[in-house]
């Protein structure tokens, strides 16, 4: 009998939830504003494609300004492309973070350029 007042309950919900799709909508603002990054700055590593590429993107997507770096400079320009798409400021640097001058640098342009650093994505590799 529990589970069945349970089951009943979901679906006395549901059929709640379809007829306000307002509330599914404003539910749906309301969780991905807790995700906002408006002002906040981004580096991610291995941002050339793949998982770092997306990565950079949902970041900008979400209100990131980002620095990305990849070693190959080629791959690093569509994603600038992208992200400059969404309104969001991108700095590319080609650099192997295995380089550890490569990745002072980074820390550096992010400061200089945008005047903080709050997220870091170490993809590479």
């Amino acid at each position: 009998m529990v589970n069945g007042g349970r089951f009943q309950f979901i679906r006395l919900m549901i059929r709640r939830t379809k007829q306000f799709p307002d509330v599914q909508k404003k539910e749906k603002q309301m969780i991905l504003d807790l995700f906002r990054l408006d002002g906040k700055v981004a580096i991610v590593t291995g941002a050339g494609r793949g998982i770092g590429a997306a990565s950079a993107l949902a970041l900008a997507q979400c209100g990131a300004d980002v620095v990305i770096v990849s070693r190959t400079q080629r791959d690093l320009d569509v994603v600038v492309s992208q992200i400059e798409s969404t309104g969001q400021r991108a700095i590319s640097v080609a650099g192997d973070v295995a380089d550890l001058e490569v990745v002072r640098s980074l820390v550096a342009i992010a400061r200089e350029e945008f005047g903080r650093l709050d997220v870091i994505v170490n993809n590479a590799g």
